[in-house]
């Protein structure tokens, strides 16, 4: 969530505000030099000396506002999962008296994240005046070579105030360089995080089966996993057949496995050994949207939508399910008559996960919507 929004908003900075300076600033600087070498390129030689030093700087400086970026991009995705968890887990927080330690959760996160944003605005609030000192000093200089008699000598005094005119003009549109600095260093760290999100892999879809209607003949042959970036086998050689048409339970304690196959099942996961078929067919031979368009799952905890009952049955097939087939699977799983009971009934909209249902309202609707 942090980089869905703070990230891409440092992205958005960076390629706005802070663009338009870059190029309207640097075009500036760079008439501005181009003038100043035309009309005596030995004075231009001054601030030769110099910009190897501001380079110097700048790049000390970057690398600083860099390393503060990520850090900062991190504590805000701290201080979004403790803010999130605090306002979806209020009811146990109040049960177990624990908003104290909540509450010390939060300031800690947050402390982190300000005490990084000082240090950013520290280095910021110190490289510009160096930058600028440093310009102050060649300037300075500039004007007791321009000075000289042997520099004169060559020189109208129209063409030295517009020498010294056109130096003095580049102190601006540097120091707005500097100070834009932050900006771009920040958006660079965040987009370094969303492109690295953007590159991942999308799930593995080399299927090219396809079926309107699976029989539901389930057969597991030796099947194994563990989860990634773990070496304990969750499931290890199990071997299952359930023939279609027949209801069967997992039975076992919590940890054995249950939840996992059926995880397999939809392909959220491939298995480390062993292969598992529907219908005879091996699960990565079907394209992923048909297998799972064969599929319905109700987890123990049914994550509803903000939006109306009708939709949130009507899940998987919004614009194309039928009325009485929503109204059907609301029947079939005991829903309809608390639904209707709603004050626009099935166009009531629901708060955040299910908010305003009890718990068992929100497993019928589930169980509507798997319908």
């Amino acid at each position: 969530i942090s980089k869905v929004t703070f990230n891409v908003e440092q992205v958005s900075g960076a390629v706005t505000k802070a663009l338009k300076t870059v190029v309207r600033e640097g075009l500036t600087v760079i008439a501005l030099a181009a003038y100043l070498l035309y009309l005596n390129w030995r004075l231009c030689l001054v601030f030769v000396v110099v910009i190897p030093i501001i380079a110097t700087v700048v790049t000390y400086v970057g690398r600083h506002f860099r390393r503060y970026s990520r850090r900062i991009q991190a504590s805000m995705g701290d201080v979004t999962q403790v803010s999130g968890e605090g306002i979806s887990g209020y009811r146990e927080i109040r049960i177990f008296g624990a908003q104290s330690g909540q509450r010390q959760r939060f300031g800690a996160a947050s402390q982190y994240n300000r005490a990084q944003n000082l240090k950013l605005a520290l280095v910021d609030g110190l490289s510009t005046p160096v930058i600028q000192t440093l310009l102050a000093l060649a300037l300075a200089t500039l004007v007791w070579f321009a000075l000289s008699p042997d520099i004169l000598r060559g020189f109208t005094a129209g063409s030295l105030v517009a020498f010294l005119t056109a130096a003095t003009q580049l102190g601006k549109p540097i120091r707005q360089l500097s100070e834009i600095q932050s900006i771009i260093q920040q958006g660079l760290a965040a987009a370094e995080a969303i492109f690295a999100q953007l590159d991942l892999d999308d799930e593995v879809d080399s299927g090219r089966y396809e079926v309107g209607r699976a029989r539901g003949d389930i057969s597991l042959r030796g099947v194994s996993f563990a989860y990634p970036g773990g070496d304990r086998l969750v499931l290890q050689d199990v071997s299952l057949e359930i023939p279609a048409g027949k209801t069967v339970a997992l039975v076992g304690r919590s940890g054995s496995g249950k939840t996992t196959l059926v995880q397999l099942l939809a392909r959220f996961y491939p298995p480390r050994q062993g292969v598992i078929l529907l219908d005879g067919i091996p699960l990565q031979d079907y394209r992923l949207a048909n297998l799972r368009a064969q599929l319905a799952v109700v987890p123990q905890h049914a994550a509803l939508f903000n939006d109306t009952v009708y939709n949130n049955i009507a899940f998987g097939s919004q614009g194309t399910a039928r009325q009485d087939a929503v109204f059907a699977a609301a029947e079939s799983a005991y829903a309809r008559q608390f639904i209707e009971a709603l004050p626009a009934g099935f166009q009531t909209v629901l708060g955040d996960d299910g908010g305003g249902l009890s718990g068992g309202q929100r497993q019928r609707i589930a169980i509507a919507r798997a319908m």
